[in-house]
């Protein structure tokens, strides 16, 4: 192959539009403006209504999470396709065939209606809970308050509801993304795994790419973890915490364990086939020596063959390196960290 197979320009989600020019430094910076921008509106309207905006925890870490969320979908939109471009060797197809089972994936995780769906599953339930507790005179205040948060928030308010909708309506439109776009890669790369292998021996660290922009997702989630139990410190109910928390870290294993088991089912078939045609190998050998017809080259053959089952049976199956597999772990370790360290000074205060 090559060159690329697939033009990265004709894909683009809504938060394609945000980074008009490539480059990480860009994401970076437009994420940040996004963020403070919010900020600065939720401030304004704090002022304005007299809200306690700034002496909450809420306002500066749902600005990280929009600025964190943001950031990653730039550049995971920099980078996906090229990762497709860059396993492009491993499989042992024509670019048209290659293309033809991509292309289809890649369409469907910048679909933007399978992101407004996705979006709204996240959102709309977030802004009913929110409508719920901050519209004044909710019948179904007190209720909700009591099963969501640890204390009793603040008082209903509509200008509270034009503080929290326009963040809700960001981080949804960003996980309706992120959701989207996991539960697609996962079907991409099962589909992926289908075709034929160029060099089975050589196939792991060809597809080190997609392991690596896996690693990477599954660190970026649990990282967003961490700081919804640092939010949650502020606002959850202790078993309404512990449960989201749970579901989040939960979520981000799925995140590298899926593509993972997919690849690793797809390169083991690929090595029983090889380990196949060398047990054929040896078995015609043996025929021709039960038949007293062995040739003159059979004890080259042997050896020939005893290198290739060598050779066969060192073949990596699992695409992801110890080491990389261990930060994984310890970035799913790290919001429970932060919440064991919470429950314990809840603990020694209650003492």
């Amino acid at each position: 192959m090559t060159g690329e197979t697939i033009d990265g320009c004709r894909y683009g989600g809504w938060f394609s539009e945000l980074f008009p020019s490539r480059g990480y430094l860009r994401a970076g910076l437009v994420s940040a403006g996004a963020s403070l921008g919010l900020f600065w509106y939720g401030y304004a309207v704090a002022v304005v209504g007299d809200l306690k905006y700034l002496t909450e925890i809420d306002g500066y870490l749902a600005s990280f999470a929009v600025f964190w969320t943001l950031a990653w979908l730039g550049l995971a939109d920099e980078t996906y396709v090229d990762v497709w471009n860059d396993v492009r060797s491993a499989f042992d197809v024509d670019d048209g065939t290659y293309r033809a089972v991509v292309e289809p994936g890649l369409d469907r995780i910048y679909d933007g209606r399978r992101v407004l769906a996705y979006a709204a599953v996240f959102g709309v339930p977030w802004l009913l809970i929110t409508a719920a507790i901050y519209v004044p005179d909710s019948p179904y205040r007190d209720l909700v308050a009591e099963l969501v948060f640890e204390e009793d928030p603040f008082d209903p308010s509509y200008l509270w509801l034009a503080v929290f909708y326009p963040y809700i309506a960001v981080l949804a439109l960003s996980f309706g993304a992120v959701l989207n776009g996991f539960v697609n890669h996962l079907g991409l790369v099962n589909e992926v795994s289908d075709l034929p292998f160029r060099d089975v021996r050589r196939a792991a660290s060809e597809l080190e790419s997609l392991g690596g922009f896996t690693i990477a997702s599954g660190a970026a989630w649990f990282v967003g973890a961490t700081f919804f139990v640092l939010w949650q410190q502020a606002n959850l109910d202790g078993t309404v915490a512990i449960g989201a928390l749970a579901v989040f870290v939960f979520v981000g294993v799925v995140f590298f364990l899926a593509p993972q088991l997919v690849l690793h089912d797809a390169l083991a078939d690929a090595k029983q086939d090889v380990l196949a045609e060398i047990r054929a190998e040896y078995e015609e050998m043996n025929e021709l020596v039960r038949d007293d017809e062995p040739p003159e080259n059979l004890p080259l053959r042997l050896e020939v063959t005893d290198r290739r089952l060598t050779g066969a049976e060192a073949i990596d199956t699992w695409v992801y390196d110890l080491s990389s597999v261990g930060k994984l772990v310890a970035a799913s370790v790290i919001p429970w960290l932060a919440l064991v360290q919470e429950l314990a000074a809840t603990i020694r205060l209650g003492g």
